[in-house]
């Protein structure tokens, strides 16, 4: 009798989870750079909207739509109140089964800088016709995307490191999602960040490139689980000619239990070897790669770091974040021996900082942050422990440097949206693609800024308009003072930054079309 109950409450249960697995409609990823995000992070800073998820991106449509839907527009004024509005009607409610999203857009855009951000100079600007097409297909529980771009301009950035056929630089991505209730498998190419939306992330940052890559969450509003694994380039150390193969696991617990308070723990492992494969031990979400590398004796065979992350929402207007980061490395922040002299430069990085709403609707948000000058590498001193893809930050690009940056956010009209910025970036001589220094001179190393200290404020006015989310407009004017620059002593240079782009909307209701009428 026991028996037969138990296997009846058994069936019950797995009715009742696969009716929950088919009542969850799966939904598309908005991108970091869709041109809704910037209209989307301008209402979160100014406290108009409660950010879904404050130390992840990207969102997806329906966390979108449903904190768009629970904005209370008798508390915000006609522009803002618009604005919901319009980002609702972008997020429609896709209810149907199997279901298609499809968006992209045809422009022009010219840079006097190659790299994809303006601060730091590098690369060459051009001007060049780009263009982009998203497509997802939902059904049941999976998500299909297919993404492709162009854009000529790639040949002039340095952080771009594949292959650029004749003049046009192509990529060509795609992911599959199998997502349900309490959680996502993912395996694909998107651009992800782990932490403060305001700052790229200590370790998984929308820096580099998208790349291939595994990743699962499981949880629910109040706790969730993350795992994200993928290969690295394979590299020869300078010690010896073997090339080691590399590979990069990152586990992240975050927690918001506490209201209007969220946290993250996470680890990353970054592991090298000639002939290694992707170890299963570290592919547990449940255990720490950091730990389990003592219990499988491979302390040697990477190179770890742990990190938190913070966003509280002191009030409707006003939240603080900060971040810190801990590679393991010398110095006191040294994990896994304490008791070396604390004389010897740590390995870290740290932000703090603050958004907040004002009349408008306006935002400000200010934050500080740094990492520190041996940051990113390993004291093993073997190269294939540099957390780098292709010579390229898989997280920040740089180390050695501080950075103190105000931005306001100013909505003048429901499709305009103005940002002066003021930032100071001072960057030392540190790098951390540069061999780890030898022991013997760590005692009189810095913690940060290693020589001389390159100077750079930026002055600057980037903007959007929208024109019935057919077409965009971006542009971005700063004025760049640089002394030490390029970290010599008394070098000076004062010289306009600049780009502007134009682009032509189009989603799957301008080519509906294109489908049956029955899908």
């Amino acid at each position: 009798m026991k028996t037969r109950r138990m296997l009846k409450y058994l069936a019950i249960g797995l009715v009742m989870g696969v009716s929950s697995l088919h009542a969850q409609q799966p939904s598309p990823y908005v991108p970091i750079d869709h041109w809704t995000m910037r209209y989307v992070e301008h209402l979160i800073s100014a406290g108009v909207m409660v950010d879904p998820d404050p130390l992840t991106r990207p969102l997806t449509q329906q966390q979108l739509r449903s904190a768009l839907l629970a904005v209370d527009t008798a508390q915000v004024d006609a522009t803002a109140r618009q604005l919901v509005g319009d980002l609702i009607c972008e997020f429609p409610e896709r209810t149907a089964s199997p279901s298609y999203y499809f968006d992209g857009f045809l422009g022009f855009r010219a840079k006097t800088y190659g790299r994809r951000r303006p601060l730091r100079q590098g690369g060459v600007g051009l001007g060049a016709f780009i263009g982009q097409y998203d497509a997802s297909a939902t059904f049941g529980n999976f998500l299909l995307n297919s993404t492709a771009f162009f854009d000529r301009q790639l040949r002039g950035d340095p952080e771009y490191t594949g292959v650029i056929p004749g003049s046009i630089a192509n990529r060509v991505l795609g992911h599959i999602a199998f997502q349900f209730e309490h959680g996502e498998f993912f395996w694909g190419n998107i651009s992800r960040n782990w932490g403060p939306a305001a700052l790229s992330g200590f370790q998984i940052s929308d820096v580099p490139y998208s790349y291939d890559h595994f990743a699962l969450r499981l949880g629910t509003d109040h706790f969730s689980l993350e795992m994200l694994a993928t290969p690295l380039d394979t590299v020869s150390d300078l010690q010896e000619d073997t090339p080691s193969n590399r590979y990069l696991m990152a586990h992240r617990l975050i927690v918001h239990a506490i209201p209007k308070l969220t946290v993250s723990f996470s680890e990353t492992a970054l592991l090298a070897g000639p002939g290694r494969n992707f170890d299963i031990w570290y592919l547990n979400p449940l255990r720490s790669a950091w730990l389990a590398a003592d219990d499988e004796n491979e302390r040697d065979g990477g190179n770890f770091s742990l990190a938190v992350d913070v966003d509280f929402r002191a009030s409707n207007r006003l939240a603080l974040f900060s971040s810190l980061f801990m590679d393991d490395g010398p110095g006191v922040f040294d994990l896994r021996n304490l008791s070396k002299p604390d004389s010897e430069p740590s390995a870290f990085g740290f932000t703090a900082g603050f958004r907040t709403g004002l009349p408008g609707p306006m935002s400000l948000t200010a934050y500080y942050t740094m990492v520190s000058l041996l940051a990113y590498r390993s004291s093993s001193q073997r190269s294939s422990h540099v957390y780098s893809r292709r010579g390229i930050g898989i997280a920040r690009n740089f180390s050695d440097y501080d950075q103190f940056t105000v931005k306001m956010s100013i909505l003048p009209h429901p499709s305009t949206l103005l940002q002066p910025e003021i930032t100071l970036l001072r960057q030392g001589e540190g790098d951390f693609r540069d061999p780890f220094p030898p022991r013997d001179q760590l005692p009189v190393l810095p913690h940060l800024h290693l020589g001389t200290v390159e100077r750079t404020w930026r002055l600057a006015v980037n903007g959007t308009a929208t024109w019935k989310s057919r077409a965009t407009l971006r542009w971005d004017a700063g004025l760049h003072l640089v002394r030490n620059l390029q970290n010599v002593a008394g070098a000076s240079e004062s010289r306009f930054v600049g780009s502007i782009a134009i682009r032509l909307l189009g989603d799957d209701r301008d080519f509906w079309w294109w489908l049956p009428t029955n899908w």
